[in-house]
């Protein structure tokens, strides 16, 4: 029922001009797609996009698998956590393997307040500094 219902939404969608995604969902035993397979599974036969959001992956130790999904994604969403609980904290204060992230070029920061995002925005930046500083030997 959920898989036909989210079918006719997508093809809604297209029908309006919109570009569907479906995103990944933290670990919750209510929850569909939480896991790689059947995130890919409602994606491909919906014929939407995937948005892969790094922190529910991390929920369910699968962010690994969920940057190497096999359908095209729209967005990543981006926010760190304990692996236990979706906290949506600032990048760098969770448990999550940020270096994995390597080539995401789509990317919202989905934490919780203004200065969450702006501490988030910082340490990518410095990752990426230090990243192209061992690229280039400087």
């Amino acid at each position: 029922m959920a898989l036909h219902s989210l079918e006719k939404w997508a093809n809604y969608a297209a029908d309006v001009g919109m570009a569907p995604a479906i995103e990944n969902m933290p670990r919750n035993m209510k929850y569909f797609c939480t896991d790689i397979k059947q995130h890919e599974l409602f994606n491909e036969t919906c014929g939407a996009f995937a948005t892969i959001d790094v922190g529910h992956a991390h929920t369910n130790n699968a962010v690994t698998d969920f940057l190497q999904v096999d359908v095209p994604v729209a967005y990543y969403h981006l926010s760190d956590n304990d692996g236990e609980r979706d906290l949506h904290l600032p990048i760098g204060k969770g448990t999550i393997d940020w270096t994995q992230l390597k080539g995401i070029n789509k990317a919202i920061i989905e934490v919780n307040d203004c200065t969450a995002v702006k501490e988030s925005r910082d340490h990518l930046a410095q990752m990426i500094r230090v990243q192209s500083c061992d690229l280039t030997g400087g």
